[in-house]
C-alpha cells in the first residue's frame, strides 16, 4: 500500500533559521497546499515550491472557494474558470489529488450533483479529485451524489478518525481532525490505530493522511514513525503524573480549576507509562475540586490517587 502522511500545510513547521517548506519537506514527503483555497497563486511561486522540496515529494491543492462556497458547486462560468486554473495549478505541482471542501451548511441534492458532474466533466483534470462534503460528515451521501460521484471517479473525503470512506475509489483520502470541537484534538496511539483501519479497509490502493488538527505535525510525526518502525514513539518527555506536568507546564494558564484545566487540556496526549498513552482527561478528571496556581500543584494533589 502507498501510504501519503502529512498535514495542511507548513506555515507553522518553524525550524529556527530555516527555510519552513525545505524543513517540512526533511520530516514528511507530502502536504496539502490550504492557502490555494483563498487564492491563486503565481505560477512562479508553485515553481519555487518545486524547487524547494526532493522530486519524490507529493502536493495535493485545495480548490479554490469560488467552487465550493461561493458558486456552491453548480457549474458557473466563474467556477468553470476557477476550476480549470486550479487543474493548470496541480499538473504543475505533480499534485496527487484536488481537494473540493464544500461549506457545512450546503445540502448537495441533484442540482449540485449534475453541477459537479458538468464542471468535472467540462476540465482536463492531471489528477483524481475528491469531495469533502461536510453536510455529510458522519452521515450517508445523498445518493445522487454518491452515484455522481462513483462515476466520475471522485474520491469521498472523510475524517478518518470518525468514518471510513463511504465510496468505492483507488485513492483514500483522510483530513483528520480528531473527535474534539474544532481542531482541538491530539490523537493516542489507538485513536491512530483505528484511523487507520477505517482508512485502509476500503481497498484504496493510495492511502492518504492529512492531519489538520492544532498538534498536527506532531500527530502526523508519530504515525509517521509508526508506520516505519511498527511502534508509537512517545508523546512526551516523562511517564505517568510527570507526563501530565510537562503537558500542563507547556501551556496552561494559573490559577485554574479542576473544570478549566480538564477543558483546555483535556484533549491533550499524555504518556501513562512508555507504552500506553491517554487523554490528559484521564488524570484531570480525578483531581480534586479546588483552584491550583501551577502544574506541579496539580500533579502533587494527584500523588496520594496515583498510590491507590
Amino acid at each position: 500500500m502507498d501510504r501519503l502522511i502529512g498535514t495542511g500545510g507548513w506555515a507553522y513547521f518553524h525550524v529556527p533559521g530555516e527555510d519552513l517548506l525545505r524543513a517540512y519537506a526533511r520530516a514528511f514527503s507530502f502536504v496539502e497546499v490550504n492557502s490555494t483555497f483563498y487564492e491563486h497563486p503565481d505560477p512562479r511561486t508553485l515553481a519555487a515550491w518545486r524547487r524547494r522540496v526532493p522530486p519524490s515529494f507529493r502536493f495535493a491543492l485545495r480548490a479554490h472557494r469560488g467552487i465550493t462556497h461561493v458558486g456552491r458547486l453548480r457549474a458557473t462560468p466563474n467556477a468553470r474558470t476557477s476550476l480549470a486554473h486550479t487543474a493548470r495549478l496541480a499538473e504543475r505541482l505533480r499534485a496527487v489529488a484536488i481537494v473540493l471542501e464544500t461549506p457545512a451548511g450546503l445540502s448537495i441534492g441533484r442540482v449540485e450533483s449534475e453541477g459537479l458532474r458538468d464542471l468535472l466533466t467540462a476540465t482536463t483534470l492531471p489528477c483524481p479529485v475528491g469531495l469533502e462534503a461536510r453536510a455529510y460528515a458522519g452521515r450517508t451521501l445523498p445518493r445522487s451524489l454518491a452515484v455522481a460521484m462513483e462515476d466520475l471517479g471522485v474520491v469521498d473525503i472523510v475524517d478518518f478518525s470518525r468514518q471510513p470512506p463511504r465510496t468505492e475509489a483507488p485513492l483514500a483520502y483522510g483530513r483528520l481532525f480528531g473527535l474534539g470541537e474544532g481542531n482541538r484534538w491530539e490523537f493516542t496511539d489507538k485513536e491512530l490505530l483505528a484511523a487507520q483501519d477505517r482508512a485502509e479497509g476500503s481497498g484504496g490502493r493510495r492511502v492518504v493522511y492529512t492531519f489538520h488538527g492544532v498538534r498536527m505535525y506532531k500527530d502526523a510525526g508519530r504515525f509517521l514513525t509508526y508506520v516505519g518502525t511498527g511502534k508509537f514513539p512517545r508523546a512526551t518527555r516523562s511517564t505517568g503524573l510527570r507526563s501530565l506536568e510537562d503537558v500542563l507546564r507547556e501551556d496552561a494558564r494559573f490559577p485554574a480549576t479542576r473544570e478549566e484545566l480538564a477543558g483546555e487540556h483535556g484533549w491533550r496526549v499524555i504518556d501513562l507509562t512508555d507504552d500506553d498513552r491517554v487523554h490528559a482527561t484521564a488524570l484531570l478528571d480525578r483531581l480534586p475540586p479546588g483552584r491550583y496556581g501551577s502544574a506541579e500543584a496539580v500533579t502533587a494533589a494527584l500523588v496520594p490517587l496515583a498510590r491507590m
